[in-house]
C-alpha cells in the first residue's frame, strides 16, 4: 500500500512539474495536496451548513508559464489574494477572506500585503490550518452556534 501511495505522489509531482514547468520537491507537492484537501473539506461542510450563503474559491495559486501568467495578470489576477471569500457583510466587516494553510505553511510577502489591504478596507481576514479552525472562524463570523 505504501508503495502505491508513494508512486501516486511521485507521479502527481512529475505531472505538476511538466504542467507548470518548475522544479518541485516532494514536500512541496504534499503540502499543496494537503492544503487542497483541507480546503475541499471545509467548503463541503460550509455548503451543507449554510446553503443560503455565498462562499467561493479564488483560484489564484499555482505557477504558470510566462504567457499564461501575463494573460491572467491582464485579466486581474493579483498575487497574494486569499483562497476563499465569504460574501457576507456584518456590522463590523464587508466580508471574510480565508487563507488556507497547512500546519507548516507560511504566508508569502504578497499574502501579508493583501491581508493588510483587506483589513484596511474593513474586511475580516483569517488563516485556517485545520477544519476546526475553519469551522470556528465561520461560526464566529456568522454569529451562529451549532
Amino acid at each position: 500500500m505504501l508503495l502505491k501511495r508513494t508512486y501516486g505522489i511521485a507521479s502527481m509531482m512529475e505531472n505538476l512539474k511538466k504542467f507548470y514547468k518548475i522544479k518541485m520537491n516532494l514536500k512541496h507537492v504534499i503540502m499543496l495536496h494537503e492544503e487542497s484537501k483541507l480546503q475541499r473539506q471545509c467548503v463541503q461542510w460550509f455548503r451543507l451548513q449554510f446553503p443560503q450563503l455565498v462562499l467561493f474559491a479564488i483560484p489564484n495559486g499555482g505557477r504558470r508559464g510566462k504567457v499564461e501568467a501575463a494573460i491572467m495578470k491582464g485579466e486581474g489576477v493579483l498575487a497574494g489574494v486569499a483562497d476563499l471569500f465569504l460574501m457576507l457583510p456584518t456590522m463590523a466587516h464587508n466580508g471574510l477572506f480565508i487563507e488556507m494553510k497547512t500546519h507548516d505553511g507560511k504566508q508569502s510577502d504578497s499574502q501579508r500585503k493583501f491581508e493588510r489591504k483587506a483589513r484596511e478596507n474593513s474586511y475580516e481576514y483569517k488563516i485556517c490550518r485545520t477544519f476546526e479552525d475553519f469551522r470556528d472562524v465561520v461560526l464566529t463570523y456568522t454569529d451562529v452556534s451549532l
